[in-house]
């Protein structure tokens, strides 16, 4: 990287601070050279592209596909069986099946009751008589026109990866366009919510048995067959869906994540929930309401800012057995000091840690003062826009295989400064949902429904202690300052945990009001070091979140264009992160 400033001749400088580009290092005569030899030059080409991504506009999806789509080589020829559910538009689904690349298929349409409720005994019928020899299932709406290469693309997923029993593969939707919904790899809580991958999907042969002896509609057959370790996400569209009837898929998205929950022996509430591209309902497990949480809250002056935090958060505190503890890190103005005084009278205990500011530091020492059974990391530049945000987190955390829940956060302008993480953007890492304000529900209704994903900010982050000291706690030696967040979680998810993000916990956050921003050239600095720590412990895992598709621009803002040149179309299951742990001094 290097830097470029303007100064007039006067020497007034014509930019606030140099303006970074990337360049190469050896000079005309060599990079000339090099031009002849392509694999010298491979991985600072790679690197290029890492730090400075390409993307173009959805609305060029058209000829981006045109230009990328891949072309399949394939003599896999396993029969394909396509259920279709529903008798509308019939027709045009069978027109695009005789359009396959695949030739082995044979296709049966079930008549729907409802939205997608089919008979069993009609699906039996067809399984032991036309498909009798069918080696996998592919399951869609009447209506779906499927990609003239989606057959084959099933059937060579399941030829090479012998650990799956489900794929589901992207869709295209209309809205004056066709426009493209790239799915990250499997993400159940999403599933749970919105059964997104349920519209276009492949099921093997015994699975699909196995799922069709008690499910009774499109919803129940995919998250019957799903389990996250074989299940797999096709990048690319397989399919173009027709109307979807919101209000009578929602009743059966319903049914269908209670009889999962019902399955898995699990007691939750599952509720409609405002409907965007796709049907979403709104789960919450149940909570042992005697598990205490601990929000943990770090400051230095402002009191100002404390006291809203602890004023608007309160009621949430009174409502799910918590407690709060203000950590004070050196504060020295008097109205701080005397508010600190007057919180033991509300029963907030107030500890010091004294010594320069090391987020991760501080907390790790704070959690070691707590003996709750959960912990909530707390900006003190947050306010609670309401009482319930606090139960939400433990509604989700209730589920034993999720390690950390993140809250839905705002700027006081009501634009999304959080909306969950997405690795890989310019080769590190950032909040998604930037570029959308409250009330707008997200690229794939990402901001109306919950979902995983790689990280959630530490600005708010609920979680339990025994997985906080299982992992080791915030890394205060690589990431004093940034990233310790995204660390935390990473290393939570190398455990098999998930991480999710819930849009119905809404938080304000102001977003280092009181540490202030890193511009000063020391905390420059800083934030280079740690920046060059996660790549070198994380950087595979930036390359490939899978939780963002790799049809996606990876420039600053997350799901809002396609990347150019796509970074895969490889079928992908969702496997912990493995790191890379560089020896001391390196």
């Amino acid at each position: 990287m290097r830097g470029l400033s303007a100064r007039t001749m006067s020497g007034r400088s014509l930019v606030s601070e140099p303006i970074a580009f990337v360049a190469f290092d050896r000079g005309l005569e060599q990079t000339l050279a090099d031009l002849g030899r392509w694999d010298s030059e491979r991985l600072r080409g790679q690197l290029f592209d890492q730090l400075l991504p390409a993307s173009v506009p959805f609305h060029t999806y058209q000829g981006w596909k045109a230009r990328f789509w891949p072309a399949i080589q394939s003599d896999v020829s396993s029969e394909a069986a396509v259920v279709l559910i529903g008798d509308v538009r019939v027709d045009e689904s069978i027109e695009s099946l005789e359009a396959q690349r695949h030739a082995a298929w044979t296709a049966a349409s079930l008549p729907a009751q409802g939205f997608s409720q089919f008979d069993p005994r009609a699906a039996r019928e067809f399984v032991d008589g036309d498909a009798a020899n069918s080696e996998f299932f592919v399951f869609c709406l009447s209506g779906t026109i499927l990609a003239e290469d989606a057959l084959q693309r099933f059937a060579e997923v399941f030829a090479s990866e012998i650990d799956c029993d489900l794929v589901y593969g992207d869709v295209e939707v209309q809205g004056g366009a066709v426009w493209p919904l790239a799915f990250s790899a499997f993400d159940l809580e999403r599933a749970l919510e919105q059964a997104y991958g349920a519209y276009c999907f492949a099921v093997r042969r015994e699975r699909a048995l196995e799922a069709l002896r008690s499910a009774t509609s499109l919803y129940d057959i995919f998250l019957s067959c799903v389990e996250p370790d074989r299940t797999f996400h096709l990048p690319g569209s397989v399919a173009a869906l027709p109307r979807i009837d919101a209000l009578a898929a929602t009743a059966e998205l319903i049914a269908a994540s209670e009889a999962h929950f019902a399955r898995a022996g699990m007691d939750a509430n599952v509720e409609p929930r405002k409907a965007g591209l796709l049907p979403a309902v709104r789960v919450r497990r149940a909570v042992d309401w005697n598990a205490r949480t601990t929000i943990i809250i770090l400051n230095r002056n402002r009191a100002e800012l404390l006291k809203r935090c602890i004023e608007t958060v309160t009621p949430a505190v009174h409502e799910t057995n918590a407690r709060i503890l203000v950590v004070d890190n050196g504060s020295t103005e008097p109205e701080t000091l005397d508010y600190l005084e007057s919180l033991s009278a509300e029963e907030i205990d107030v500890i010091s840690a004294e010594g320069p500011f090391n987020f991760a530091a501080i907390n790790n020492a704070a959690v070691d003062c707590v003996d709750t059974e959960n912990i909530c990391f707390l900006n003190n530049d947050v306010q609670a826009l309401d009482d319930g945000w606090l139960a939400e987190l433990l509604w989700r955390l209730a589920a034993p295989d999720v390690g950390a829940v993140g809250a839905k956060l705002l700027w006081p302008n009501s634009v999304v400064q959080h909306g969950g993480v997405v690795l890989g953007t310019n080769f590190f890492a950032a909040h998604a949902f930037n570029d959308r304000m409250d009330g707008d529900p997200g690229y794939g209704d990402l901001l109306q429904v919950a979902h995983e994903c790689s990280a959630v900010t530490a600005a708010c982050l609920l979680m339990r202690k025994r997985d906080f000291v299982a992992v080791g706690g915030m890394d205060a030696i690589r990431f004093p300052i940034n990233f310790n967040d995204i660390d935390l979680c990473l290393k939570l998810r190398q455990l098999g945990k998930r991480i999710v993000f819930t849009p119905d916990a809404k938080l304000v956050h102001l977003e280092s009001a009181s540490r202030g921003r890193d511009s000063a050239p020391d905390r420059k600095a800083r934030f280079n070091r740690e920046l060059a720590m996660l790549r070198a412990k994380w950087g595979a895992v930036l390359l490939d979140d899978p939780y963002y598709s790799p049809l996606l621009g990876l420039d600053s803002a997350p799901f809002s264009a396609l990347a150019w040149p796509p970074r895969s179309w490889k079928a992908r299951a969702n496997l912990p992160p493995v790191p890379t742990v560089p020896p001391i001094g390196m």
